[in-house]
């Protein structure tokens, strides 16, 4: 993951710089932004692929869509250079015409992320009520291979496209091990996107060339991004008790009537919405949820309704079903989490945890860590806010553990380290005016990541009891 974020006067947030990488940590005091950003980051990555918005992007590819009247001259200028490319030969599109086709992207991106914003923020007016006070708007720069600025919510791209090149040939090589059912191929490079499309495919090509391009243009602006975003908010043990009560609000979004949705954060919405759409297939990360639910020493399972939803979650263990409403928080706390990584989430995924150490012992916080550390080798890109010393200390370890040839002398499996390139620590700090500002929190060599954020509250604690006890033993001598 290449992604680099610049925000200023968003939220509570004067002025943020960060950079993403497989591990993300956001420590410091309440009420200094580290939420705001870990839902604007996934606003981001999800604006990609709406679930609500027709004609507009799925899964990091444009749907259909009908053009505004502004656009369909670019794509019929665009079939018209494309019909004089002869059989055998190819042509390059005019910078004009990828400028244009750009424009419409960037326009329906917008669209959705303002309405993903509005919705995960639970707001009506993003540009009122998420602005930073006394400003009137507040801006971002997303630093990929190539720069995406936002302002009032509107992006922008600073970087050019590369070149496009369109290829009409009498045959082409697929790769027969792949099932491939594309009109063309595509090859990459940092400067020319090459688009090969045989001859018995090229009349199709031409009557979906317009929507073909915005298809890589708009591949190409987020290719260095996770393709999807999963956030376990802080209220995920509510959330997970009481889904059954919030389901049937759900289904009446879906059959038009949104209004009450809209008072619940979309982060909400979406937790419950993957509860719905949970499909029968395990991912790739099953003993992931393995690793989770060993915390707890049972199995979260569920039944489904007769139209497939799953609607009865329960804690299973040898002893007996316990329905997931009268578990403990720890456990469905985590449950969501467990259903996610068993039939959900992908390699290359983010997920964004806030507060992973609520209602967890700190033996449990530990082992959750592992966890962690466990999912990010696995190929997750994770994202956490914390207030936890104990999780720092453990990702400590396991960067310490990186240095150790033989991991078994220490207790650990192969795959049990991080590697100071992958992980990227801020701490969120109010500055004498109490504006918000991030700053990098420091990995010593020895030591792992700098816990000054913490230590001043155990200097204090410490100062109070050495004042307690000697006004203890003055109190005695008298």
């Amino acid at each position: 993951m290449n992604m680099r974020l610049s925000i200023k006067d968003f939220g509570p947030l004067l002025d943020a710089d960060f950079e993403l990488k497989p591990l993300t940590v956001f420590i410091g005091p309440n009420n200094v932004g580290k939420t705001y950003v870990a839902t604007l980051v996934h606003s981001i990555i999800n604006s990609r692929r709406p679930s609500t918005h027709p004609g507009v992007i799925d899964k990091g590819r444009y749907m259909p869509g009908r053009l505004p009247d502004q656009y369909k001259t670019a794509a019929k200028n665009l079939k018209h250079m494309l019909e004089e490319v002869k059989s055998g030969s190819d042509c390059k599109i005019l910078p004009d015409i990828i400028e244009e086709h750009m424009e419409e992207a960037l326009r329906r991106y917008n669209l959705v992320f303002t309405k993903t914003v509005s919705d995960n923020f639970a707001t009506d007016s993003p540009t009122r009520d998420l602005i930073r006070f006394s400003n009137k708007k507040f801006s971002m720069e997303v630093h990929m291979p190539h720069i995406l600025s936002f302002n009032d919510l509107s992006l922008r791209c600073a970087s050019k496209q590369p070149t496009y090149r369109i290829r009409r040939v009498s045959d082409i090589e697929y790769d027969t091990d792949a099932v491939n059912d594309s009109i063309y191929t595509v090859e990459y490079s940092d400067s020319e996107i090459t688009i090969t499309v045989p001859e018995e495919n090229w009349d199709e090509f031409l009557n979906s060339a317009s929507g073909i391009i915005r298809n890589e243009i708009y591949t190409n602006l987020f290719k260095d991004i996770p393709p999807r975003s999963f956030y376990l908010p802080s209220a995920r043990s509510g959330i997970i008790q009481i889904h059954k009560v919030i389901l049937p609000i759900l289904v009446q979004t879906v059959y038009g009537d949104s209004s009450a949705a809209r008072k619940l954060p979309g982060v909400i919405i979406e937790s419950i919405l993957t509860i719905i759409n949970m499909p029968d297939k395990t991912s790739s990360f099953k003993e992931c949820a393995d690793e989770i639910e060993a915390l707890f020493d049972g199995k979260i399972e569920f039944t489904r309704n007769l139209v497939g939803v799953p609607t009865d979650i329960k804690y299973c263990t040898p002893s007996g079903n316990t329905p997931i409403q009268r578990t403990s928080s720890a456990i469905s706390d985590l449950a969501l989490l467990v259903l996610w990584l068993r039939y959900i989430i992908n390699k290359g995924d983010l997920l964004v945890i806030d507060e992973p150490e609520a209602h967890l012992h700190p033996e449990n916080q530990v082992r959750f860590t592992k966890c962690v550390i466990r999912m990010i080798r696995a190929g997750i890109k994770i994202i956490i806010t914390t207030h936890s010393p104990i999780i720092l200390e453990e990702i400590s370890n396991y960067l310490q553990a990186d240095k150790v040839k033989n991991k078994k002398k220490i207790g650990l499996d192969a795959a049990e380290y991080i590697k100071q390139s992958e992980i990227a620590p801020y701490v969120f700090v109010k500055n004498e005016s109490g504006s918000c500002l991030t700053k990098p929190v420091e990995i010593f060599d020895e030591g792992g990541i700098n816990q000054e954020e913490f230590s001043r509250v155990f200097g204090e604690l410490y100062n109070k009891y050495i004042l307690i006890n000697d006004v203890l033993e003055d109190q005695n001598g008298q």
